[in-house]
């Protein structure tokens, strides 16, 4: 965005951005930029601080008032944060495997059958929340059912036979990744 003002402002129109990465608008060189420090995603700080958001956004709009440029200015605060956010974002399931003696079949098959038993309980309070609404059945088969045949698949390459009679592997294996896809992510909603 940084390189795209200077296009910009070469055509008379005046702007202003905010900076995630100080450094980067220190190399970029834009016109007029608001360095922040707020965690990536965040540009405005905070979500659910409308006060704080509009005082960011202020202090940027107030820079369109200077002529001459390039200018980088620091915002002066740190978001508020609520007392479960001061430690950042974590994810709520430990994944770490221990290293067994296994074939790498058995490896990655035990690997995402003990993930996607770890992620059940969060799937089904998701879909419980969405009145038992999912996307998860295209394949007809169950998620413990699909991280069995995807390490298959995996480990053997073109050895593996599909699960779904009637359907080349490659159909299945697509089928299969896209129900695991919804899995995880209504598991994260």
């Amino acid at each position: 965005v940084g390189g795209l003002a200077h296009y910009i402002e070469d055509e008379g129109i005046p702007t202003t951005q905010i900076a995630l990465i100080r450094r980067h608008a220190e190399e970029i060189k834009p016109p007029r930029a608001l360095a922040v420090p707020f965690e990536l995603g965040r540009p405005l700080g905070a979500p659910n601080h409308p006060e704080f958001q509009r005082r960011v956004l202020k202090n940027c709009l107030e820079l369109l008032s200077r002529e001459a440029g390039p200018v980088l200015e620091d915002f002066p605060d740190e978001p508020p944060a609520e007392e479960m956010e001061q430690e950042g974002w974590v994810c709520p399931i430990n994944l770490s495997i221990p290293p067994k003696n296994l074939s790498d079949e058995d490896l990655v098959r035990e690997a995402l059958e003990r993930e996607v038993a770890l992620i059940k309980p969060w799937y089904e309070e998701s879909k419980n929340k969405r009145g038992n609404r999912t996307n998860l059945g295209v394949s007809g088969k169950s998620p413990e059912e699909i991280a069995a045949f995807l390490s298959s698949v995996l480990v053997k390459r073109g050895e593996t036979a599909s699960p779904i009679e009637g359907k080349p592997t490659a159909h299945a294996f697509k089928q299969m990744a896209d129900d695991l896809r919804y899995f995880y992510m209504e598991a994260a909603i």
